[in-house]
């Protein structure tokens, strides 16, 4: 039987895998707000060592814009050619457009010496509608990190992402979720990155910058330490499909709203999704105002009781 699923959004938590060993690399990432645009991808869609980052890190920027989505650059082909991404937990496959749609770069797979021909048909269905394509193999860089043969699909239709994307910050997605729920089953960059061998962990972890247009980091293969402060608590993934983990229950000022759920924990978003009646008697304690159907917002200069998540026996406020 299926329990309720709560999604808990890019603010919350750090991302976590499992073992192997070669590099670490940092992209610097930047937030982007786009509202719409991230509540249509969510609706479709261990140990206890701390590790630090070793000296053969490589930097690329993950970028805030306006505190909703946080997008980073790669690239693909030879000569290379650059993308803006939003890395999501979320999605497993990797794609970039192959069309023109509005500002957004497009891959052009006969200026590539690297390229390969797949031609498989690729769809992937979001909230609102499809985005689909081609499949085709590329040499991927991520920062210093080269993947060849990066198997990704060339996107010739958006329609699933609605308007906004034709004047979004992010050319693509890079999916960070498991290769089992990968479109066409196609392996998933970080799983290859931990297959091969080039990663110091199999690990990856998320700063996130705190203003608007702020410059944040997404760490492969290791934990920056002078990105936190106290200890990491590591909680154990239920399922290899998306990041799952435990939710034993959420609080306001110690009354408890929901007994055990499963929790996703998706990059993708900055809000938490969760069962309606769950939500709206979490909204009602906290004193949360409805703008939509479903949809509550809070006025950031309020003040408020705290909120309890207590994820495989630990709370986090």
């Amino acid at each position: 039987m299926l329990r309720p699923l709560f999604y808990l959004g890019a603010a919350c938590l750090a991302f976590i895998s499992q073992s192997a060993t070669a590099a670490v690399l940092k992209v610097p990432i930047q937030k982007i707000d786009d509202a719409t645009f991230i509540e249509n991808v969510v609706v479709n869609a261990l140990t206890s060592n701390k590790t630090a980052v070793h000296e053969a890190s490589t930097s690329v920027a993950i970028k805030d814009y306006t505190n909703v989505q946080y997008y980073g650059s790669i690239s693909l082909g030879t000569p290379a050619q650059t993308f803006t991404v939003v890395f999501d937990t979320g999605s497993a496959n990797l794609w970039v457009p192959s069309k023109k749609f509005g500002s957004h770069a497009v891959y052009d797979h006969t200026r590539s010496s690297t390229y390969k021909a797949d031609g498989s048909r690729f769809a992937i269905q979001y909230g609102s509608g499809p985005v689909s394509g081609t499949v085709s193999k590329d040499t991927l860089r991520i920062g210093s990190l080269t993947v060849a043969n990066q198997e990704f699909a060339e996107i010739t239709v958006t329609s699933g992402l609605g308007s906004l994307y034709s004047t979004g910050k992010f050319d693509g997605i890079l999916g960070l979720a498991f290769d089992s729920i990968s479109e066409n089953n196609l392996p998933t960059p970080f799983g290859t990155l931990v297959n091969n061998g080039a990663l110091d962990e199999p690990v990856f972890a998320f700063y996130l910058g705190k203003t608007d247009g702020g410059i944040g980091e997404l760490t492969f293969g290791g934990i920056d330490s002078s990105r936190y402060t106290g200890d990491i608590t590591y909680v154990p993934v239920t399922q290899k499909t998306y990041w799952s983990v435990n939710l034993d229950s959420v609080g306001v000022n110690d009354q408890q709203l929901t007994g055990v759920t499963d929790a996703i924990v998706d990059s993708g978003t900055s809000f938490i999704y969760g069962p309606s009646s769950t939500i709206s008697s979490l909204a009602e304690q906290v004193g949360a105002t409805q703008y939509s159907d479903g949809d509550y917002v809070l006025d950031c200069d309020g003040s408020y009781p705290d909120v309890t998540f207590t994820l495989s026996g630990t709370p986090s406020r």
